[in-house]
Formats: structure tokens, C-alpha cells, sequence
């Protein structure tokens, strides 16, 4: 049984690792593409490149998307940890 709890302990101290690094870069890839990338969908409109326009807004869609699944991730993760530290310190 302790095994077992700590290997789980072991799995939420990486997972909640990978997700705050997961996070980290998301949230970089969002500052790059609103401060520097943006102005290209511009650019592309004004070049009469409405397709390369569309596929861009398409990447930044995906982009503050993945980092909303990202953050609700962290969210339930943190969470969870919280409720298993609840849970052993009860034991």
C-alpha cells in the first residue's frame, strides 16, 4: 500500500511538473504571437493574401484555446493534489 501511494505521489509531482511547463510555454508562444506575430495577419490582408490571413487567425485561435485546456488542466490537477493531501492527512 505505501508503494502504491507513493507511487501516485510520484505521478502527480510529474504530471503537475509537465503541466507548469506546459504552461509556461503556451502562455510564451501567446506573448510572441500577440506582441510580434499579429501584425503579419495585416500585412497578409493588405498583400491581397487572405488565405495565409485566415490560417494565421486559425493558429491563434488554437493557441489561446490550447491554453485554456491548459489552464483548466493545472486547475483540476491542483485540485487533485489538494484533495489527496486532504485524504492523507486524515489517515
Amino acid at each position: 500500500m505505501k508503494q502504491r501511494l507513493q507511487s501516485l505521489n510520484n505521478y502527480l509531482w510529474n504530471t503537475g511538473n509537465t503541466v507548469s511547463e506546459m504552461r509556461l510555454l503556451i502562455e510564451g508562444a501567446v506573448v510572441l504571437f500577440e506582441e510580434d506575430a499579429l501584425p503579419l495577419t495585416k500585412l497578409a490582408h493588405t498583400n491581397g493574401e487572405h488565405q495565409a490571413a485566415v490560417a494565421f487567425d486559425t493558429i491563434g485561435a488554437a493557441l489561446y484555446n490550447l491554453r485554456k485546456y491548459i489552464c483548466e488542466l493545472q486547475q483540476e490537477h491542483t485540485a487533485e493534489v489538494n484533495r489527496q493531501c486532504e485524504s492523507e492527512s486524515e489517515s
